[in-house]
């Protein structure tokens, strides 16, 4: 695949994940680093930090729920599924229990679901299964989802304008529903499973 780079062109040789060929304009999505960079910090009110994450857990769902509903007509239930794993993740005792409890030994919020989430992320990293190891990924960018509703630093612009090739590093199901509707024609990663 080529794409504009500030210096001319690139061509980047990789796995396709379907056959054909795809053209478009290259939307180059920037993670925002890792989730371990959040520090812990010391918190009195453990009460209005558990509000504050189940309010974020909430904000993820919908977005997902919404972003899931946008797409519906183009994708497969294969494809839509990732979005009830979403779901599912967001409910995930493992997440959700682990953060809670981090929040009531006195860490924030955003700090205590940086910890669950690794420490989940951790155990499908062991996984000798590829596929099920690469969820790992995915945890991780729902992860850094809640952090972002948690920091006040969501990014909701839509992408696109035309036929649009979402590249990045690690991209989540939810970084490609940014994508305006109709206007997605492939993904590049570095990471992830095809």
């Amino acid at each position: 695949c080529q794409f504009c780079h500030p210096r001319g062109q690139q061509t980047i040789e990789g796995v396709p994940g379907a056959p054909g060929l795809s053209m478009g304009r290259a939307a180059v999505v920037v993670g925002s680093g890792s989730i371990m960079d959040i520090p812990d910090r010391p918190v009195t009110k453990v009460g209005a930090e558990e509000r504050r994450l189940h309010a974020a857990i909430r904000a993820v769902r919908d977005e997902a729920s919404e972003i899931r509903a946008a797409f519906a007509g183009q994708l497969g239930e294969a494809e839509l599924g990732l979005f009830d794993a979403y779901a599912m993740l967001l409910d995930s005792p493992e997440l959700v229990d682990t953060a809670t409890a981090e929040i009531w030994g006195g860490n924030w919020a955003a700090g205590s679901v940086a910890r669950a989430v690794e420490k989940l992320a951790r155990q499908f990293d062991a996984i000798p299964d590829a596929y099920l190891r690469e969820r790992a990924a995915d945890i991780r960018a729902l992860g850094g989802r809640i952090i972002s509703h948690l920091l006040d630093k969501t990014d909701t612009t839509a992408i696109g304008g035309g036929p649009t090739i979402v590249v990045g590093q690690c991209l989540s199901v939810l970084d490609i529903g940014k994508v305006k509707q109709g206007d997605l024609v492939g993904i590049v990663t570095a990471e992830g499973s095809a």
